[in-house]
């Protein structure tokens, strides 16, 4: 029975081994990240731009849309007085009559 006891014996300190062991890796610290740490914080916003339909008044904008409506129709009537010109120059009298 010594033999068997001894054996027991034997086996208990391996065990007693392997538990030691899987304590130490289970409290050995890992080593420290030496990287540098992500910025997690969101950037603000960028702020709305002066000229935005936000923080324009409605009759401002009403304005200056009249502004440009007004101005392409003044455009449009000059270039077709100039372009009628033109023609005018360009043609015979008896064609720019069929044009007319």
């Amino acid at each position: 029975m010594t033999d068997d006891r001894a054996a027991d014996d034997r086996a208990a300190d391996d065990r007693a081994a392997d538990d030691r062991a899987a304590d130490e890796q289970a409290t050995e610290r890992p080593e420290p990240d030496t990287r540098p740490a992500a910025d997690n914080t969101a950037a603000p916003p960028p702020p709305a731009p002066a000229d935005s339909p936000d923080t324009t008044p409605l009759a401002y904008r009403v304005v200056r849309g009249g502004l440009w409506v007004l101005a392409s129709s003044y455009w449009s009537i000059g270039f077709g007085f100039v372009i009628n010109i033109v023609l005018t120059r360009l043609l015979a009298p008896e064609d720019y009559g069929v044009f007319a």
